[in-house]
């Protein structure tokens, strides 16, 4: 670790001068050479690149309704808006380029710089990703127990920005530090070993394991407290809340899967040699990331008719719009939403 410590700012130096650091050396092969290293997987490729074209545009357009909605002025919504473009710009770095990579048969060392790029931005989306899960959780705990102290945390939007900006300084933390994922064909998956012929104990992301870590207990901890309101006070935890705050835990439910996980898979992982893992571990933790990723925007729309209804009609769909049987009042919502 004392390496890695005293040649971080060395290592971002040297890429940004267009250089490359020792650590990742490439220059001993051709980028023929190199090519021989990989594998070429056309239709496995493709998928991925039109899934990732797919997911983006749906994403895209979903997240442009949202942010125009009357909904964005509650703040479970600001969580789900920040976290639906962690996962837009995830398909890019989970979808489009490993698809480029497939296509191509390519390693790290063919395109140094650009793996690195999607690297870091990779480790920067998991952390801040899986920190807003967490915020999202907080913010339905608040809302459930409807504590006044917990609550105090949402009651102003600068502190929810705050909070934002302290997430992003956090991840970006993460991935200026540690040793990035990169992308390669042969595995058809992510692994922080570049595959450069160099040891590869010289490479460790042993931060983000304490990250994923952390996260499982705080999230197991959010946890147990939803099941244990849910048992002792159902009647006021969920029968007696909005059909829009039972569809928002639902919601918040299913994105926190997609990220507890995947940190069970890393957990496995590090202790668990990258050249030891059988191939479909790790395709299987991959394929689970990119998906959960692509389809964040198709849950944001099964759990909220408003945007559905919306984007059926920007979509030139506003036929199949299902009109509801019987009109409520707008539902409540308790100031840790609003």
């Amino acid at each position: 670790m004392l390496y890695l410590k005293q040649n971080v700012l060395q290592e971002w130096v040297t890429f940004l001068i267009g250089s490359q650091p020792y650590r990742y050396r490439c220059w001993h092969r051709s980028s023929e050479q190199w090519c021989l290293q990989g594998k070429t997987y056309h239709t496995f490729g493709t998928i991925h690149v039109v899934f990732g074209l797919i997911s983006m545009v749906i994403t895209g357009l979903i997240l442009c309704i949202l942010r125009s909605h009357s909904l964005m002025k509650s703040t479970c919504y600001k969580i789900l808006l920040a976290l639906g473009m962690i996962s837009w710009f995830s398909v890019g770095t989970l979808s489009i380029w490993p698809g480029f990579m497939s296509i191509r048969g390519t390693v790290f060392c063919n395109y140094p710089f650009l793996g690195m790029i999607a690297g870091r931005s990779l480790t920067l989306e998991w952390v801040a990703g899986s920190s807003l899960c967490l915020f999202l959780a907080f913010n339905r705990i608040a809302d459930m127990t409807r504590n006044k102290i917990l609550l105090k945390f949402f009651d102003k939007p600068i502190k929810v920005l705050f909070t934002f900006s302290s997430i992003f300084l956090y991840s970006s933390s993460f991935a200026f530090i540690t040793d990035p994922c990169l992308y390669n064909s042969s595995l058809r998956g992510y692994s922080i070993n570049p595959y450069n012929e160099e040891e590869p104990d010289l490479f460790s992301n042993i931060w983000i394991h304490f990250h994923n870590v952390s996260f499982i207990i705080f999230l197991s901890i959010i946890a147990v407290v939803v099941v244990y309101k849910l048992c002792t006070d159902r009647e006021n935890c969920w029968r007696g809340t909005s059909d829009l705050q039972r569809k928002l835990l639902l919601q918040s439910i299913f994105i926190s899967t997609q990220y507890l996980i995947p940190c069970f898979v890393y957990l496995i992982s590090y202790f668990w040699s990258t050249a030891e893992q059988p191939q479909c571990f790790i395709e299987g933790s991959h394929v689970w990331m990119e998906v959960t990723a692509g389809f964040n925007g198709v849950v944001c729309l099964f759990f909220n008719r408003p945007i559905r209804v919306k984007f059926l009609k920007e979509i030139g769909l506003k036929n199949y719009v299902i009109q509801p049987n019987k009109r409520t009042s707008a539902p409540s919502v308790t100031r840790s939403v609003m």
